[in-house]
């Protein structure tokens, strides 16, 4: 199979890493997109609203630069390194995903929480951004690693 880039999952939209065959977050299998002819390749996800132009279309996916600029803005903000706004819990270095509104939660949390939402319509447990996207997102570790790197090193400089 040839390679690929890395694939949105159909389910929650969570932009996953090439070569994996599951959805990091919700666990749906990847599915292969062959459409062709006269539908949109997105065809399985639009209304037929919107199929017909009745209804607007779907945000577009964020490309990778505007990621880099949603990590940062949530990074300045200090979310990365705060706590899970879901399970208020530190956010340490256990899996994060980061929405689209640069809020950043644990992968667990916000799987669990789209999981029992009662509408279709998902919206950001913080802010109520709808129809967020996600990534899962390692700035967070990063950074919470620095942070015990320096207190390390200031504990031994003592």
């Amino acid at each position: 199979e040839a390679a690929r880039d890395a694939w949105s999952c159909s389910s929650c939209t969570l932009v996953n890493a090439c070569g994996t065959s599951r959805c990091e977050a919700c666990g749906a299998p990847y599915a292969r997109n062959d459409n062709i002819g006269e539908m949109p390749a997105e065809h399985g996800r639009l209304s037929l609203a919107q199929l017909r132009g009745l209804a607007p279309l779907p945000p577009k996916k964020l490309t990778e630069e505007e990621w880099v600029g949603v990590e940062t803005e949530a990074l300045l903000r200090g979310d990365v390194t705060g706590c899970c706004s879901i399970c208020m819990e530190e956010l340490g270095t256990s899996d994060q995903v980061i929405l689209s509104c640069s809020h950043t939660f644990h992968a667990a949390c916000i799987a669990s929480f789209e999981r029992f939402l009662r509408t279709k319509a998902r919206t950001c447990p913080m802010c109520r951004h709808a129809s967020y996207q996600k990534k899962v997102t390692s700035v967070g570790v990063i950074t919470k690693r620095q942070e015990c790197a320096r207190a390390a090193q200031a504990t031994v400089r003592m």
